[in-house]
């Protein structure tokens, strides 16, 4: 549990230091500069994937799926206009604590137009967390697939201590819930908004993702990172959690991982008696 409340804040900062560091440094240009924001992310991806196969029943898994599209398409907002949740926690402290101590002028909204001084600043910002928006979508596919191939592979089911393992009809159900509205139907709204208010926004200052799809961000030595390392970190996540489930077979058929930390049940049919463990 504390594993999976660290990996958002993990990701979060990360995310904001790395974008600072990369300022400094006169960075933000290069092509290339986002991908090293791909393990972070991949291992947040990987262990979301694993939790959504991991649903008791189609509804849980619909309401659960529902819940973190909406959440999604709210990352993808913040990164589109060029922040990251750090920065947009920071403007809001900031804008709440001018709200509170102006008298003379009003505060200045945290969403208010930049100067055109920042402008640059701004449009760098944009084009590189749009990349991140794009990047997310991808890992969240590829991994989606691996989590459903390897639930197949091993007779586990997560949802229920000492259970049988999940039939594949049951498994298929849930992934396509999770795959609709993980990654089909949040990328179509997230491609058809960003067009849409990226044309009315000033040049630069949101995120187009269909014009950052098209462009050399997503070459194909950009792709081939970003396949390996989503290969890497859903496989570690997948090793991680391999390692606390319990290696007893069931007693009927001499195979079989049972579920997570139950190493035995006096409940299950054909599962290894507590007794004798």
């Amino acid at each position: 549990e504390t594993v999976l409340v660290m990996l958002p804040l993990i990701k979060y900062v990360s995310l904001h230091l790395y974008l600072v560091a990369v300022e400094h440094v006169n960075f933000t240009h290069d092509e290339h500069s986002f991908l090293f924001l791909t393990l972070p992310m991949g291992l947040v991806v990987a262990t979301s994937s694993v939790m959504q196969l991991a649903a008791a029943n189609p509804t849980e898994a619909l309401v659960m799926q529902l819940i973190v599209m909406v959440g999604e398409l709210l990352e993808y907002r913040t990164y589109l206009r060029g922040k990251t949740h750090i920065q947009k926690w920071i403007d809001k402290a900031r804008w709440l604590l001018r709200q509170g101590t102006s008298t003379v002028a009003p505060a200045v909204a945290p969403d208010a137009k930049p100067e055109a001084a920042e402008a640059s600043h701004v449009r760098e910002r944009v084009h590189l967390l749009s990349g991140l928006a794009v990047m997310m979508g991808i890992m969240e596919g590829s991994a989606s697939v691996m989590t459903f191939a390897l639930f197949l592979m091993c007779p586990i089911n997560p949802s229920k201590v000492g259970a049988p393992a999940d039939k594949w009809d049951a498994l298929l159900v849930l992934w396509l819930i999770s795959f609709v509205f993980e990654v089909i139907v949040p990328e179509a709204v997230l491609a058809y908004f960003s067009r849409l208010i990226a044309r009315v926004r000033d040049a630069g200052t949101y995120g187009d993702v269909v014009a950052v799809v098209n462009s050399d961000m997503f070459g194909r030595e950009n792709s081939i990172v970003i396949g390996m390392v989503t290969i890497c970190a859903v496989s570690y996540m997948y090793r991680l959690m391999l390692q606390v489930l319990c290696p007893t077979p069931f007693e009927s058929t001499g195979e079989g991982l049972m579920a997570f930390s139950a190493c035995c049940s006096d409940e299950v049919e054909g599962a290894v008696p507590c007794d004798g463990v």
